[in-house]
């Protein structure tokens, strides 16, 4: 992988796409050099403007999906109080159950700890129960 270093016809190549204004990138690209390699020989070459590297693009893991905006969160807000669940609601509106609490709890509707309290048959979970913190703040012995 390693290349003998740049000279003669390769170094002659490589000012003169420099001097059409390719970026460092492209210039590397074009003769099969590293762009380390290119701006190591063009830094010895007079009437050379270092160039600043180009940041990396960040490149995004999903598709972005638009905001949830304010008719959506009212939609959701109603099958809230409609009883549906918040399963139920990321099902019905496409998003994400976390984009879903993060909604209700923003429209002062959700409130996890009062929503775990309120749903019935949690009373003999031992599991839920030693979560449960007690309104004084400390924990419920059981």
């Amino acid at each position: 992988m390693h290349k003998p270093p740049i000279e003669g016809l390769d170094g002659e190549n490589i000012l003169a796409l420099y001097e059409e204004g390719l970026r460092l990138v492209d210039i590397a690209a074009a003769t099969g050099r590293s762009v380390a390699g290119v701006q190591k020989f063009l830094s010895g070459c007079e009437g050379y403007i270092p160039q600043e590297r180009a940041p990396r693009r960040r490149v995004l893991r999903r598709p972005a999906v638009p905001a949830i905006g304010a008719e959506e969160s009212a939609r959701m807000t109603a099958l809230y109080a409609g009883g549906l669940n918040i399963r139920r609601i990321a099902l019905a509106t496409g998003r994400s159950r976390g984009g879903v609490r993060r909604v209700l709890r923003r429209c002062g509707v959700y409130d996890a700890a009062r929503s775990a309290v309120a749903r019935p048959g949690r009373e003999n979970d031992v599991y839920w129960r030693k979560s449960m913190v007690v309104p004084d703040g400390a924990k419920e012995k059981s």
